[in-house]
């Protein structure tokens, strides 16, 4: 009862249009009345903004505005479309902290502060807010190749220790084309392959040791990746894991890869667990 009481008063989290919304889906899930799809994944998101303590402080047609009060300095702006995954991002980011993991796992291992990290596939650069609020002295360097996402990365990403970059995670610098046939096709599902004759949409490619050396990391203290299937070619050159002291990443089982990328991480040092979607794995090799 209690609960339900602190959720209603939570509603002061929403602009007021959405909060009467609310307030009846939730008399609704009260009463025990069915409630559509849509208006569970209502109550989902409207869960993930109190667990993240977050406020819509701006509502337009086409996106929403979250601030946060606590630990996350800047606002971030999420797209509402149905072609958008924004909403999607943010429950799993900041309101189911996917990543926590990955912070609690590199401050047991190295105690200090990550000093340098890489985002690749920073999709609207809410892994690295999250990074950015637990490591706010680390140099962390966001890339993603779709245009209209790195557009809402950039005004998402306005610490000075953040930046964005332009373009996809590849095995070697160059030219890749972006593609959109990859699960829900959403744009958290955007990925890039090779490019093609007469292909005029083109987006640069750069090799984890070239922004390594680019952004004069001595090592990359945390390297995060969701690629959306490029892993696979990443992982054809591995060297950069020899200058990687954790790594998270998300395997993507339709490009067959898993088995390679576990080799890969077992060759050079690495022990690994899987949890959820996520492989996260510390280089023993940096150990103390």
């Amino acid at each position: 009862m209690i609960q339900q009481v602190k959720k209603i008063l939570d509603i002061r989290r929403l602009d007021p249009a959405t909060a009467a919304a609310m307030l009846g889906l939730l008399l609704r899930k009260r009463a025990g009345l069915q409630l559509s799809e849509q208006q569970l994944q209502d109550l989902e998101f409207f869960d993930c903004l109190r667990l993240a303590n977050g406020y819509i402080s701006q509502q337009e047609q086409s996106s929403i505005t979250i601030s946060f009060p606590g630990i996350y300095s800047t606002p971030v702006r999420l797209r509402t479309g149905s072609d958008s995954s924004d909403v999607a991002v943010f429950k799993q980011i900041l309101g189911w902290e996917e990543y926590k993991p990955v912070v609690e796992t590199y401050k047991n291992h190295f105690g200090a502060d990550a000093a340098s990290i890489i985002d690749a596939g920073g999709n609207i650069g809410l892994t690295s807010v999250y990074f950015s609020a637990y490591f706010p002295n680390a140099s962390i360097v966001s890339v993603e190749p779709d245009i209209d996402n790195f557009n809402v990365l950039t005004a998402n990403l306005t610490q000075k220790n953040v930046t964005c970059v332009w373009g996809a995670v590849w095995c070697h610098n160059g030219q890749l084309t972006l593609v959109n046939d990859f699960r829900d096709q959403l744009s958290w599902s955007r990925r890039v392959q090779e490019v093609e004759q007469n292909t005029n949409h083109v987006v640069p490619a750069y090799s984890i040791m070239h922004i390594k050396e680019q952004y004069n990391f001595d090592c990359i203290d945390i390297l995060k990746i969701d690629i959306e299937g490029a892993e696979k070619e990443l992982f054809a050159e591995p060297t950069f894991l020899k200058y990687t002291k954790s790594i998270a990443l998300e395997i993507h089982d339709e490009f067959d890869c898993r088995q390679t990328i576990y080799q890969c991480l077992s060759d050079y040092g690495f022990d690994f667990i899987n949890t959820g979607e996520l492989t996260i794995g510390i280089n023993r090799n940096f150990l103390a």
